[in-house]
C-alpha cells in the first residue's frame, strides 16, 4: 500500500501501514471488532535543524501545514525547548531518542497545524473513537496561556492539515492542550510532570465513520501575539470499534452527568494519596462521566480538586467558586468548556418563604458548552439543609424554605428572557427522601415537591441500581434506607434520558478491572447517581405545511425549543438564497410567515448549526 496515497487505516485486525507503525500495534490491545492506533513519535530525529519532513512518509499518515510563505512544510527541527525559531519540531532532551511532535508558531511559518489521517477500510461503520495523548510544554514565552487547539474532520482524501483555516473543522475543546506554565520566558522540560497534561480515554461524541470514510485528527498552533510557547503532543492512542459487534453508546448520546456527595466534611486528608480519594477516583475513572456535580468538598481543601483532575480526569474543567458554610461546598467538574459559573441564593434570606434565617449554602451554576448543542447547558447543584440534630423540625422547615427559594428562582428569575429556551438541570443532596420522609422526627415540608413544582419546569427522576432495583443512596456504610441524591432535568432533557443508575461496586460480579468491591463504602456514605442524556437537538424534523396566498407564504415545521433554523428560497431548485437566519424555536412547532417575490417558488429549512 503506497504511503503517498493511503492514510492510516482503521481495520478490524492488526494491519501494517508503515515502517514500525501499525494499526493495532504490538503495544496496543486489538479487539476482534476494532483496533488501536498508537504513535510515540520516537522515530523522529533527535538532532539537526534541517530534517526533511514529507507528509505521509516521515510519519506515515501524518500531515503538517503552515499559514505563511506557502502552506507546505518540508523540514522540521529537533529541539530541547531552548529554541526560538518558528517551525515544526521534534522535541526531547538533548540527544534522547524519546521524542514528541510539536511546534513553535512564530514569525516566518505563521500558524502551524499537524495531525493524523485515519481510514475506515472495513465493511462496517466505525465509531466509539477514544483518544488519549500527553500534551507537553517545552518553552514558556510570556504570561498569557497559549494552546494547541484540537479539531477533526470526516470525509475522503483528507490530506491537508490546513494551517490557514480554509476548511471546516469540528472543534472539540476537551482535547485542547493549554500551556501549564505561564511564568517568565524560559526553556522547559516537557517530560517533567509539571509541564505536561495527560488526556486519558476521551471519547469523540457523535462520530461514526462509514466504510471508505476518513477521520483527520488535528492540533492547531496559532501564531500568538508577542513570543510563543513551544507545545507538543506525545503518546497518542486512538481506539475504535465497529457498530455491529462492539456496541458503543448511541451516536445521539450528548452527555452523562454524575451527582455525588463525597463525604468530605471533616476529612483531614483530601489529597490523591488518601484511600478515600483514591476510591472515589477509581469510581470516576470507571464511570467516566462528562459532568460531575460534587457535594461536600472540604472548604479548606478545595485546592486539591485540581490534583484530582490531573490524577483521575485529566483535561477536565473545574468550577469551584460556590459558597461555603465554613466547612463544605459544591464543585462542578466537566469534560467540556465552562463558559461561566455563578452562585445564586448564597446565604440569602428565607423570610419570604416562612423561615427566619438564611440559605445554608447556595444554588451553584455552571454554563457548559456541550458539543452539538446550539444552546448552552446550565448545570445547577445544591445541598439542602440536613437534619443534623434537635430540633429536627427546625431543620425540616429550613430545608423546605430553601427548596421554595430555588423554586421561586426558576419561576421568577431564570425562566425569563432567552434562558427559558436553554436546557437546564438541578442535582445534588436534597437531604430528604420524597418517598420515605422521616415523619417520626418532623413534619415534612415536601422540599422535593417544591423544587419539581410546575413553575420550575424540573422533572422528578428515580434512577435505580441495575442489580438491586433500588433507588436508595444513603448510607452504604450503614443502613441503606433512604434516597437523598437527585437529578432533576428540565422537560427537554427529561424526554431525552437514555439510561440512569445508582452505582454500587459491592454488587458488581465480577468486579471490573480498576475497581475494588468495597470502593463504594471507602469513597463515601452516599452512592453516586449517573444519568445519560441523548442530544435533544439532533432530531429529524418535517415541514408540516406550506401555504401561499398572493405574496404571503406561511410555513410550519416540527421544531425543538431553543434550536435555531435557517430558511432558504430558490426560483429553480438550483440557486438558493438565505432568506432568514437564526429562527429560534420556542415550541414543538415553528410557524413562519413572510412576503416573498413572485419568482421564489421553492423553500427549504435546515437546523443551524
Amino acid at each position: 500500500m503506497p504511503f503517498s496515497k493511503s492514510p492510516i487505516t482503521i481495520c478490524a485486525f492488526s494491519v501494517a501501514v508503515g515502517i514500525g507503525l501499525f494499526v493495532g500495534s504490538a503495544s496496543g490491545q486489538v479487539l476482534s471488532s476494532g483496533g488501536t492506533y498508537s504513535q510515540n513519535f520516537d522515530s523522529l530525529a533527535k538532532s539537526g535543524t534541517v530534517n526533511t519532513w514529507t507528509d505521509n512518509f516521515t510519519l506515515p499518515g501524518w500531515y503538517a501545514s503552515k499559514s505563511l510563505g506557502g502552506n507546505t512544510i518540508t523540514e522540521y527541527r529537533a529541539g530541547t525547548g531552548s529554541d526560538t525559531v518558528g517551525g515544526l519540531y521534534s522535541f526531547g532532551d538533548s540527544g534522547s531518542p524519546e521524542r514528541a511532535l510539536g511546534s513553535l508558531a512564530s514569525g516566518t511559518p505563521g500558524n502551524i497545524a499537524f495531525g493524523v489521517r485515519l481510514l475506515n477500510d472495513t465493511a462496517s461503520p466505525q465509531t466509539n473513537f477514544v483518544i488519549s495523548y500527553t500534551g507537553e510544554q517545552w518553552r514558556v514565552a510570556n504570561a498569557t496561556m497559549q494552546k494547541l487547539t484540537f479539531s477533526y474532520r470526516t470525509g475522503t482524501s483528507l490530506t491537508n492539515a490546513d494551517a490557514p483555516g480554509s476548511q471546516n473543522w469540528t472543534a472539540f475543546p476537551a482535547l485542547d492542550f493549554n500551556s501549564p506554565d505561564t511564568e517568565a520566558t524560559k526553556a522547559l522540560n516537557g517530560n517533567d510532570p509539571t509541564n505536561r497534561v495527560v488526556f486519558s480515554k476521551i471519547t469523540l461524541p457523535g462520530v461514526a465513520l462509514q466504510p471508505g470514510q476518513e477521520l483527520f485528527l488535528r492540533w492547531f498552533d496559532r501564531n500568538d501575539a508577542s513570543y510563543d510557547d513551544a507545545l507538543a503532543i506525545d503518546n497518542l492512542t486512538v481506539s475504535f470499534g465497529t457498530i455491529s459487534t462492539n456496541p458503543p453508546p448511541p451516536d445521539n448520546v450528548a452527555f452523562s452527568l454524575l451527582t455525588y456527595n463525597v463525604a468530605g466534611n471533616g476529612v483531614a486528608d483530601w489529597s490523591t494519596n488518601s484511600p478515600q480519594v483514591q476510591a472515589i477516583g477509581r469510581e470516576l475513572m470507571y464511570l467516566d462521566p462528562d459532568i460531575i456535580t460534587f457535594n461536600e468538598i472540604p472548604y479548606t481543601n478545595t485546592y486539591q480538586m485540581a490534583n484530582w483532575m490531573m490524577a483521575f480526569l485529566p483535561g477536565y474543567f473545574l468550577a469551584t467558586n460556590s459558597v461555603t458554610d465554613g466547612y463544605i461546598r459544591s464543585v462542578i467538574a466537566n469534560r467540556f468548556p465552562i463558559a461561566r459559573s455563578k452562585r445564586w441564593l448564597a446565604h440569602s434570606s428565607l423570610a419570604a418563604f416562612g423561615y427566619s434565617g438564611v440559605f445554608t449554602r447556595d444554588l451553584f451554576e455552571a454554563e457548559i458548552d456541550v458539543p452539538g448543542f446550539p444552546q448552552p447547558l446550565h448545570v445547577f447543584v445544591t445541598h439542602l439543609k440536613a437534619t443534623s440534630g434537635t430540633p429536627y423540625q427546625d431543620d425540616a422547615d429550613k430545608r423546605a424554605a430553601e427548596a421554595s427559594a430555588i423554586s421561586n428562582f426558576f419561576a421568577t428569575t431564570y425562566l425569563t428572557g432567552t434562558s427559558q429556551f436553554q436546557p437546564y438541570i438541578v442535582s445534588g443532596d436534597m437531604n430528604e427522601d420524597i418517598y420515605r420522609p422521616d415523619t417520626a422526627k418532623y413534619v415534612t415540608g415536601q422540599p422535593i415537591q417544591r423544587i419539581t413544582s410546575p413553575p420550575t419546569g424540573l422533572k422528578l427522576t428515580t434512577p435505580v441500581n441495575p442489580t438491586s432495583d433500588s433507588d436508595l443512596t444513603l448510607s452504604i456504610r450503614g443502613t441503606l434506607d433512604v434516597r437523598f441524591d437527585y437529578i432533576l432535568p428540565c422537560a427537554l432533557l427529561f424526554s431525552n434520558i437514555n439510561t440512569s443508575q445508582v452505582f454500587r461496586t459491592d454488587l458488581l460480579s465480577p468486579v471490573p478491572p480498576g475497581l475494588l468491591s468495597d470502593d463504594d463504602k471507602t469513597a463515601s456514605d452516599h452512592l453516586p447517581v449517573l444519568m445519560v442524556f441523548n442530544n435533544p437537538y439532533n432530531q429529524p424534523f418535517h415541514v408540516l405545511s406550506v401555504a401561499r396566498t398572493n405574496q404571503t407564504v406561511m410555513l410550519q415545521w416540527q421544531s425543538v425549543i431553543g434550536q435555531s433554523y435557517h430558511l432558504e428560497v430558490s426560483p429553480d431548485l438550483t440557486n438558493w438564497t438565505t432568506y432568514a437566519n437564526d429562527l429560534v424555536a420556542t415550541g414543538a412547532n415553528f410557524t413562519f410567515s413572510t412576503n416573498v417575490s413572485g419568482n421564489q417558488n421553492f423553500f427549504r429549512v435546515y437546523r443551524w448549526p
